[in-house]
């Protein structure tokens, strides 16, 4: 397999088909040595090789019953004029690759509209889901790192790389589990729990450079300016982003069709660079900078009832809120190769922020028993906080491995040092009025203070491995790490006095100086057994934890000791060339937070109040993960399944109190017998002769949490099941359709107050599609329905959102646009969201932009020489 230079071609991908014939018999990518077919049948065959920017080449074959003997084809393959997605549909690429835990997307059978950014084609993948936020997951597990090419580039930066990278230039997406820099440096696997996205790039799309740059205006002053430049070598690549409208991030040079936005109105300007070169050839040098402003003004409605046994509250809230926040950020990673068996890797962050807010907030509760005829308005407030924060937060981090010659023996060292820094300065106003059951006003609260907050974290780790051989691709692998981190949290309240007219009354409930330090020390000994079908880990970690608590208010500290021992394990099982079946076990400790030990009660929400407990243990989670993955080589058709499962020991939850007038009281303790168990089911397929795919996920969840209501255990079970329907449609070059249709039923049951358990259906569809007219002129529309139904004594609600756009490409080379976008036709006011808890159910309702029409220009620009482009 070669090109018309002579160049070896790996990975291309070789189809036999019968003539006649509608779908092949074999189809497998082409290693270093070739291809090879065993065919059983007689007749008469034709062998397609496709390659990504080259022409499609044929050879035909024709076998009898008597033919035994090995018939060489030998491909020689012309780069193609037309373009690349053209070539790749037709050739019917499988959209899925299996290997070991990794999928592998091929981008060309997953066709995108001109100028679409990755997230665009991210979204059209099996099993992966894009929220409204960006962020990304992968049959429940967030995706939390991103390469380009297998190499680091964006560092943490996942949402940069996503929404501005062209999906033009992509050729594969792949996905498999995070690996700790310890896995990445020794060949070990040490699985983090997240998932990682490589985007593997076209082969003529690695040298080059791109962008687009966009201005546009409308109604209500709107506007939207921004661009991106990008330049790719194999040994140097530069990015630039830059942003900054007022209208929620609607269109950054193109509609950003997600549904209602979050959040509220907002304005946002953010800049970003990211850069990485080779320094010579031992130092590799990754550096990430930028900065963030933004500033949202946001109007909610909210209801919530909570079960609290014999009745339950219903709580009415309008808020209004103004925030402001900047952030900035500066990442670098550099890896320092001393020589062939020596590696270093350093790695450094800093980010520095701070913020203002202030909010107004009127609640009304009325508590129930049985029917609503029995009800009564049990308290009603008002309560206006104000907040000022800056801080910054750091990290370092030095890892060391030492290979020899004799394979497989490591030597690794690492240490890390991370903090944070923060002050706050807060204002709270709040005025609660409680009534009895005859409408008696029977207590008036009021509080009127301001308050400092002073934090510092620190943490320091350091740890160290030792692989050794055992036989052939057999491995021992024995490892140390010791931890500790400490935390400082002093607030300082005064309450306002008449008399002097100032705030310098000291309130003693909400003064504290706490201090809290976590040592841990972990050991572990595995077994690693890497083969050719089967990848195993067998081992046994223990883990030694020491807690300590000092609240300098009683003077009396608190110190506890845990050991926790757990087993190692997974298995990976590469059934065929296309199945694959993964399973892994991993426990992990959890300490309580700061803000779950320090003994203050919080004092934002007067009809919500939160007090930490200094007693709370550590909660430990044991968790099993199985995914199996599978292509059908011939139909092209993919399945992927994935199920976890996990119960906490001594979980942290909320002890929920009733006090007077409907105040409720949440502390922090400790309790077991919590456990989760989930399940994904993922089903892909091609589309009627190889016009698009389509895709049905299924998915399914069970939990079981304990809690305390009034002194009394009360356990919540909340069950899920749903499914959604997704097709990605390409008939001709000039038209794209995308659908999508979900269902989800979740329901909550409570062992106290069975009679209020509470269930909801909530339905979503989508369509989007575009048609290029002729004159160049594109028309395209988004539109999503959305309907939640009743649950308890919420109400049901549905959404309408509209958005469409037409644009006219100018240039020889259709490089620049002129655009007219209108987003939320329907002109909807609001964006409503549901959730349940532990005892609870709530709904609320939050602003959006209005109907809004912007007109923009837009310019891309792009130069890769190897395709003359």
């Amino acid at each position: 397999m070669r090109d018309s230079s002579g160049t070896e071609l790996e990975e291309a991908t070789v189809s036999c088909w019968p003539v006649p014939g509608d779908r092949p018999v074999h189809s497998l990518r082409s290693g270093r040595n070739g291809f090879a077919f065993h065919l059983s049948q007689e007749g008469k065959f034709q062998l397609i090789a496709t390659y990504l920017g080259y022409v499609p080449d044929t050879i035909a074959i024709s076998l009898s019953e008597n033919d035994t003997a090995t018939v060489f084809a030998k491909f020689v393959l012309r780069p193609s004029p037309k373009p690349l997605m053209e070539v790749i549909v037709k050739a019917s690429i499988p959209p899925v690759i299996v290997k070991l835990d990794t999928i592998g997307f091929n981008a060309a059978a997953f066709p995108t509209r001109p100028y679409a950014s990755v997230e665009d084609l991210l979204k059209k993948l099996p099993g992966i889901e894009v929220d409204k936020d960006g962020n990304v997951t992968l049959q429940g597990k967030k995706i939390d790192k991103i390469l380009i090419d297998g190499k680091e580039f964006f560092l943490s930066d996942i949402k940069t790389a996503t929404q501005n990278l062209p999906a033009e230039i992509v050729a594969q997406v792949e996905t498999y589990d995070t690996q700790s820099e310890r896995g990445k440096l020794t060949g070990i696997r040490d699985p983090t729990g997240g998932r990682t996205l490589n985007i593997k790039l076209k082969k003529d799309r690695k040298k080059g450079y791109f962008g687009n740059a966009y201005a546009g205006a409308g109604n209500a002053s709107s506007y939207s300016v921004g661009g991106t430049a990008a330049s790719l070598d194999p040994t140097r690549n530069i990015f630039f982003n830059g942003a900054t409208n007022n209208i929620s991030n609607l269109f950054t040079g193109r509609e950003n069709n997600s549904g209602p936005v979050s959040g509220g109105l907002q304005t946002l300007s953010n800049a970003s660079l990211n850069y990485r070169d080779n320094f010579g050839k031992k130092i590799v040098a990754v550096l990430n900078g930028g900065f963030s402003r933004n500033q949202s003004t946001m109007e909610q409605s909210s209801s919530r009832q909570t079960f609290l046994g014999d009745s339950s509250l219903i709580e009415d809230r309008l808020s209004n809120s103004f925030n402001t926040g900047r952030a900035g950020y500066f990442n670098v990673r550099m890896e320092y190769k001393m020589d062939s068996l020596r590696t270093m890797t350093l790695q450094s962050s800093w980010s520095p922020q701070s913020g203002n807010s202030r909010s107004s907030d009127t609640v009304g509760i009325n508590t129930q028993k049985g029917t609503p005829a029995n009800a009564w308005r049990s308290s009603h407030g008002l309560t206006n906080n104000t907040s000022s924060t800056h801080g910054n937060s750091f990290s370092n981090n030095v890892d060391f491995r030492q290979l020899f010659h004799k394979r497989g023996r490591t030597i690794y060292f690492g240490l890390s040092q991370s903090g944070s820094r923060q002050h706050l300065n807060a204002g709270l106003y709040s005025l609660v009025d409680a009534f009895d059951s005859l409408g008696n006003n029977i207590q008036h609260t009021l509080e009127d203070q301001r308050s400092t907050q002073t934090s510092n974290n620190e943490n320091y780790t350091v740890r160290a491995g030792y692989t050794e051989p055992v036989g052939k691709q057999k491995v021992l692998d024995f490892g140390y790490q010791f931890s500790t981190a400490t935390s400082h949290s002093d607030k300082e309240s005064f309450d306002y006095d008449s008399a002097t007219g100032k705030y310098d009354h000291p309130d003693t409930v909400t003064t504290n100086q706490f201090f809290n330090r976590n040592t841990n020390q972990n050991i572990h000994a595995d077994f690693n057994s890497d083969g050719t079908k089967w990848h195993y880990q067998v081992g046994l970690e223990v883990q030694l934890t020491s807690l300590y608590n000092k609240n300098y208010s009683i003077k009396d500290p608190v110190a506890q000791h845990f050991t926790n021992w757990y087993p190692r394990a997974s298995l990976i099982w590469s059934i065929s060339q296309s199945k694959s079946l993964r399973i892994g076990y991993s426990g992990s400790s959890s300490t309580p937070s700061i803000d779950q030990l320090q003994p203050l009660p919080d004092l934002t929400n007067p009809f919500l109040v939160r007090i930490g407990n200094p007693g709370l243990r550590q909660s430990f989670q044991h968790n099993l993960d199985m995914g199996f993955n599978s292509l059908n080589t011939k139909s092209l058709q993919n399945w992927q399944l994935s199920m976890q499962g996990g119960f906490t020991e001594h979980a942290i939850t909320a002890s929920t109190k009733l006090l007077s007038g409907g105040v409720q009281q949440l502390q922090y303790v400790n309790v077991d017998g919590n456990y989760q168990l989930s399940a994904f089911l993922t089903y892909g397929f091609p589309l009627w002769s190889r016009h698009g795919n389509g895709n049905i996920n299924l998915h399914g969840n069970y939990a079981h949490q304990n809690g305390f209501l009034n002194g009394e255990p009360n356990s919540t079970n909340t069950s899920g099941v749903g499914g959604d329907f997704r097709v990605n449609y390409h008939p001709a070059e000039k038209i794209f359709f995308d659908a999508s249709a979900s269902l989800n039923y979740n329901a909550n049951g409570y062992s106290l107050s069975p009679e209020q358990n509470s269930s909801v259906l909530v339905q979503n569809y989508m369509l989007n599609c575009s048609y290029e007219l002729p004159w160049a002129v594109t028309m395209s529309s988004y539109y999503t329905w959305q309907q939640t139904g009743a649950q308890g004594s919420l109400p049901a609600h549905a959404i309408s959102y509209w958005n469409a756009a037409c644009y006219k490409s100018i240039f020889h080379n259709h490089s620049g646009q002129i655009r007219l976008s209108v987003f939320n036709l329907l002109n909807g006011a609001s964006n409503v969201s549901q959730s349940a808890g532990p005892n609870f159910i709530s709904t609320s309702r939050s602003n959006i932009v209005g109907r809004l029409w912007l007109i923009s220009a837009v310019w891309h620009f792009r130069k890769f020489p190897s395709t003359g482009k």
